[in-house]
């Protein structure tokens, strides 16, 4: 046992085994994202690369569609696969296949036809930042079908329980399209301009999909796939797919619309505040590497471990992830309250922006114990198949606690971005306490997706 966190070290190792790629594939996603960001913006402008912000704001709007296929996939093939029946997996992966490439190839059919107007409702004044939106837009959405097949393969591999090659295929990705980005900004494709980074994401997901296509076609591949398999459909299992799939969808679409709302909120106040949540945002979105890492190794593990019908050490592994992910938000909790305002001068000199900036990061550094708490227990409800409680939950203390309680405390009382964050906080914790009670009263165990013989037992095993 080890002693401090009441874990075999058996399981440890595994849920760290599996966490670790995930983490390096986020870190350097996070990594490469800013370098990319430096590059746009310094080669081609504000406008450009607000052009190039506007259109991914949309398109990640519209490929929450796609989430609901690569979500309730990756978690019916990881219990099918903890109950020993790869057969019964390989046929979701075939069917989410078909269906990702036909609904994908809708969207763009769409996207190519709509996009235009669709950006019109953006909340962007500079119409020169919709033009160039569109420009990008036209490209990048030509690729979106093997960006939905990327999205799902390198979520199937996951599930198997194989989380290295597909951060191996995802950091070539990256790194190829920073390659790429700085070949058509700096080099033969000048006058590319904003379809030079278009280009570049969608050749570099092209050869992310080829990497996964290779790892699948590997004889020491867990599942067994047929290309003339993938299009004949089966509505049952796309049932199956979307009863799972379509709450975690909504999840994000709660999540996400609030986020917009409580930016609204923010920007409202002034801008100087919103220039520092925006670093502010930055910063902290470092300390959720490892703990993603963590909850979406805990949902692989959780999934496969209920499949078989091992709910103790479901539990177990859910009782090692919240804990160290306690550990980790603790230590970067610390780190914002002693170098805030050394970080936020990494992206500004203004010292009104820094010290506001520091107000906010010591109160994030409040809700950081329970963001970890949410995360890892969010892992364990979907790896079970709970998607529904997570998307409940995620409604009423986004929309409710964090923008509504915000507004009434950061405008209406005139509180400004103590009311605000003091809501954020509140929404953290109220969260983590629903999760946590629930967790412990044991019924997230009854949504076992694959068929079981006595459910009957399931919630005591869990309880125990």
């Amino acid at each position: 046992m080890l002693p401090k966190l009441g874990l075999k070290k058996e399981s440890a190792l595994m849920i760290i085994s599996y966490a670790w790629p995930i983490i390096v594939e986020t870190s350097l996603q996070l990594l490469i994202g800013w370098v990319d960001t430096i590059m746009i913006s310094r080669k081609l402008g504000e406008i450009a690369f607000n052009g190039v912000n506007t259109a991914n704001s949309l398109l990640g709007l519209i490929t929450l569609v796609l989430m609901v296929l690569v979500t309730g996939s990756n978690i019916l093939i990881a219990q099918y696969i903890g109950a020993k029946n790869p057969k019964k997996a390989s046929e979701i992966v075939h069917q989410s296949l078909f269906f990702m490439i036909t609904t994908s190839i809708v969207i763009t059919f769409l996207l190519t036809l709509f996009g235009p107007k669709l950006l019109n409702f953006m909340p962007v004044e500079n119409q020169e930042i919709i033009q160039q939106a569109n420009i990008y837009m036209k490209i990048i959405v030509v690729f979106l079908p093997i960006q939905g097949v990327m999205m799902l393969l390198s979520g199937v591999i996951k599930s198997t329980g194989d989380t290295k090659r597909p951060m191996l295929a995802m950091v070539f990705v990256n790194l190829s399209n920073t390659a790429l980005n700085y070949i058509f900004l700096y080099k033969v494709g000048e006058n590319l301009h904003i379809q030079g980074p278009a280009l570049a994401s969608g050749i570099s997901r092209s050869i992310g999909l080829l990497f996964l296509i290779i790892i699948i076609s590997q004889k020491d591949f867990l599942l067994s796939l047929k290309l003339k398999k993938i299009f004949k459909s089966n509505f049952h299992l796309l049932k199956e797919i979307a009863y799972v799939g379509t709450p975690a969808g909504f999840e994000q679409i709660f999540y996400r619309g609030s986020m917009f709302l409580l930016n609204l909120i923010i920007m409202s106040l002034g801008s100087s505040v919103q220039a520092a949540a925006s670093y502010s945002s930055k910063i902290e979105a470092i300390s959720f590497v490892p703990i993603f890492g963590l909850s979406m190794a805990t949902s692989i593990l959780v999934g496969q471990t209920v499949g078989n019908n091992d709910f103790i050490k479901a539990k177990e592994i859910t009782n090692f992830s919240v804990k160290i992910s306690i550990i980790f938000m603790v230590a970067a909790s610390s780190v914002f309250i002693l170098f805030g305002p050394y970080l936020l001068k990494i992206f500004t000199s203004n010292e009104n922006t820094i010290a506001t900036g520091t107000t906010i990061l010591y109160m994030i550094a409040l809700a950081q114990p329970a963001k970890a708490i949410n995360m890892s227990l969010n892992g364990t409800f979907r790896g079970a198949g709970n998607t529904k409680w997570v998307m409940w939950v995620t409604l009423i203390g986004t929309a409710f606690i964090c923008v509504g309680l915000g507004f009434t405390l950061g405008i209406i009382f005139n509180l400004g971005i103590y009311g605000l964050w003091a809501a954020v906080i509140l929404d953290e914790w109220t969260r983590a306490l629903i999760n946590w009670l629930y967790y412990k009263h044991g019924n997230w165990a009854s949504y076992r997706l694959v068929n079981i013989s006595d459910k009957s037992d399931l919630t005591k095993d869990i309880a125990s």
